[in-house]
């Protein structure tokens, strides 16, 4: 029968939707745990913000403090400075070592307004002046005429008093309104002053005490860098990964600036590398507050979320695979049934044209056989007065040929009541081999005479049947000699029994003949099917119904040209039973 095997669609549809929810719910998954993970950094984020904001509030308290008692003198510093001289006085050597390395690029021609001014914005630098030993201002930055202060500290080094000036960093006071250095060029002709203001030595102080307490890097810490952003930009960690720019175009840091909590972003550095960083606003003094950025490593946890990929893709495959092969068993089921269903509906539709063709053979026989008993009485009488002198010899032989005509008539109808009644099977212990080779014998003088060869293969333990022997002989009579028929110009029909799986037998008859086109074969069981000249459709229908009533199946497969192939099936029991 043929198999319907697009039919169930639905399954396909709840496939693709349990599929898809399945990786739904993996998407949802690694969501939540891209989450969750960041959520940890962010803690360990606020954790080393929370450490530095508390420093640097420490910081600044004590900077302001000093501002607030201007009376004291070179108070105690936390670590590592000892107390404000000690940090002044690195302060003021860093800013000579600056005033040496300007001498060296003012003499070799490096050194332009230009770079003068970033140079200073970088030092917190508030005035650098050139001066010859005539006492001519040569180059100052920004431009304008000297201070004060400024004339008496380059008197000082042009009458040669000393080679440098550190006075203003070795008092220890809380805050001057200016401080001053200068030195006699070492490079050139002449003396460098350098002079900054009280709020940008205030500036310095801060840099250098938030520089004291920078922290070393842990060995397989996440932590990157750590920044604290104000004014200017510094790191707090050793390492510095990338160049710092104020962040005033960087939206979201402007944005963070203006909150009152945390807040976090994957970060792109400007070296390459991408971090999550954590960043907090820090307000010190009026105005805007400054920021404090962490930056953390996203290594660990791209390996988790990969890790976690993977299984999920693992899970989500075996889920696939083990649901495409239930599918499949499920489709299988599915099409099995619908093919069963298909099967009855075709034995359905063949018992009901059946039942008809056998109530309208009961009637026609009856009315047919009682004309023709007459017939054939009356021919029998006429034959034996034709047998007297009187009458030509050519009316016993037409006498005869008419009696053929009835007795062919009386088997047509015959074959009508066979169809009328096809549950009445006398039911026997047979061998289906010897069946077969009673036919092919009997077959054997005509076989030859077409040119065509018989062949059987009949294994010698092949189980016995119970029966209705006469009628499947007249079903296997009818296969043999519908493939002679094919044969028109000789040929092989091959006969062969074997014992399949599941307690079954089965018989193929194959011929070489002309075939079946693919259109005819869902046909050739119905009554009065036939292709051939002078055929009466009827002999496959009888085989098909003889098969079924035993419990077996009948299938045929054919090609045009290469001849046909019908498959009998039938079941046997315990003890080579019919079930």
């Amino acid at each position: 029968m043929k198999r319907y095997l697009g039919r169930p669609l639905y399954l396909l549809l709840l496939c693709g939707l349990v599929f898809l929810l399945l990786f739904l719910n993996g998407l949802m998954e690694f969501q939540r745990t891209e989450e969750g993970l960041l959520k940890i950094l962010q803690g360990q984020g606020l954790a080393y913000l929370d450490g530095m904001e508390k420093e640097i509030k420490g910081i600044n308290a004590y900077l302001s403090a000093l501002q607030e008692n201007p009376q004291s003198v070179n108070p105690a510093l936390p670590p590592p400075f000892e107390d404000l001289v000690t940090l002044d006085s690195a302060i003021g050597e860093h800013l000579m070592e600056v005033a040496f390395d300007l001498d060296r690029q003012e003499k070799e021609g490096l050194l332009s307004l230009g770079r003068l001014s970033l140079l200073m914005k970088a030092e917190k630098l508030g005035r650098v002046e050139f001066w010859d030993m005539a006492g001519h201002l040569r180059l100052a930055a920004p431009e304008g005429p000297p201070g004060p202060s400024d004339r008496s500290l380059y008197r000082a080094l042009l009458r040669g008093d000393k080679a440098i000036l550190l006075d203003d960093f070795l008092h220890g006071t809380p805050l001057r309104p200016q401080y001053s250095l200068g030195m006699k060029r070492r490079q050139g002709h002449g003396i460098l002053l350098l002079s900054l203001k009280g709020p940008q030595m205030l500036s310095l102080r801060m840099r250098w005490l938030l520089e004291s307490s920078r922290r070393p890097q842990t060995p397989g810490s996440s932590l990157r860098y750590l920044v604290f952003q104000d004014q200017e930009s510094l790191f707090l960690t050793p390492d510095e990964p990338f160049p710092l720019e104020g962040g005033s175009a960087d939206p979201f840091l402007t944005e963070a600036r203006k909150g009152s909590g945390p807040k976090a972003r994957t970060f792109k550095t400007p070296s390459g590398d991408t971090v999550y960083e954590v960043v907090k606003p820090l307000p010190l003094r009026k105005g805007e507050p400054a920021l404090l950025r962490a930056g953390l490593s996203l290594e660990e946890t791209r390996t988790i979320l990969s890790q976690l990929k993977a299984s999920i893709m693992l899970r989500l495959s075996l889920l696939i695979a083990f649901g495409i092969v239930a599918a499949f068993v499920v489709f299988l089921m599915q099409n099995l049934h619908l093919s069963r269903l298909r099967e009855m509906e075709e034995r359905i539709r063949m018992a009901e044209r059946l039942s008809s063709l056998g109530q309208l053979a009961a009637g026609l026989a009856h009315e047919i056989r009682n004309p023709l008993n007459a017939i054939s009485m009356g021919i029998q009488r006429l034959k034996r007065e034709s047998l007297t002198p009187l009458h030509p010899p050519e009316t016993a032989e037409l006498l005869e040929v008419i009696q053929g005509e009835i007795r062919r008539l009386d088997a047509l109808v015959e074959k009508f009541l066979g169809l009328s009644r096809p549950d009445r099977i006398c039911r026997e212990k047979g061998d289906l081999g010897s069946i077969i080779s009673e036919l092919l014998e009997l077959f054997a003088e005509e076989a030859k005479g077409k040119g065509i060869q018989l062949r059987a293969s009949i294994p010698p333990d092949l189980p016995h049947l119970i029966m209705d022997r006469e009628r499947m002989r007249e079903a296997f009579l009818n296969l043999i000699k519908n493939g002679m028929e094919a044969m028109n110009a000789g040929g092989v029909l091959q006969v062969e029994a074997r014992r399949l799986d599941g307690r079954r037998l089965e018989v193929s008859f194959s011929d070489s003949g002309c075939g079946i086109s693919a259109s005819e074969q869902h046909k050739i069981f119905d009554p009065y099917f036939t292709s051939k000249e002078g055929g009466q459709g009827l002999g496959l229908s009888l085989t098909y119904q003889i098969i079924r009533s035993h419990g077996g199946d009948i299938r045929c497969e054919s090609e045009l040209g290469r001849g046909s192939r019908f498959f009998v099936i039938l079941p046997y029991g315990e003890e080579g039973q019919l079930v």
